[in-house]
């Protein structure tokens, strides 16, 4: 059965390498394998990771602020983009103004302050009955 260590009673790592490179019966150049890490390696380790997730939660604060910084200075750039997007895609863009009723004998037509056409529609039987306006604009004198 294979021991676990060898040259155990050498204490100088060089000449420990030494002695078993001189003793062996092969050198094989490059073979992976896990090295066991002494205590103080370990507790090295732990260290730099206790140390590097400090660091590297400080850095996801200031990423999550730089975050909320980038969308405040976006979000009025999206929100007029969406509204360019839905005005050139309607070719139009809801206003509120005054608008103009103008009735005839069958129609009821909105007309804005330009004098165009928004919008026309056959007169309800309640709203068939002439006015003087209407009547004046017809010329009838009925």
């Amino acid at each position: 059965m294979a021991e676990k260590q060898i040259f155990e009673e050498i204490i100088s790592p060089e000449v420990k390498a030494q002695t078993i490179r001189d003793n062996c019966d092969e050198i094989i150049e490059k073979y992976s394998f896990m090295r066991k890490f002494s205590d103080e390696e370990i507790d090295e380790y732990k260290t730099e990771l206790s140390e590097n997730s400090i660091e590297l939660d400080t850095l996801k604060t200031e990423l999550d602020e730089l975050r909320k910084e980038f969308k405040n200075k976006m979000n009025p750039k999206t929100e007029r983009l969406k509204f360019l997007l839905k005005c050139l895609r309607e070719k139009a863009v809801a206003v509120t103004d005054e608008v103009y009723v103008l009735k005839s004998d069958t129609e009821y037509c909105i007309y804005n302050s330009e004098g165009e056409l928004l919008s026309a529609r056959l007169l309800k039987p309640s709203e068939k009955q002439k006015t003087l306006r209407m009547a004046l604009r017809d010329g009838t004198n009925n």
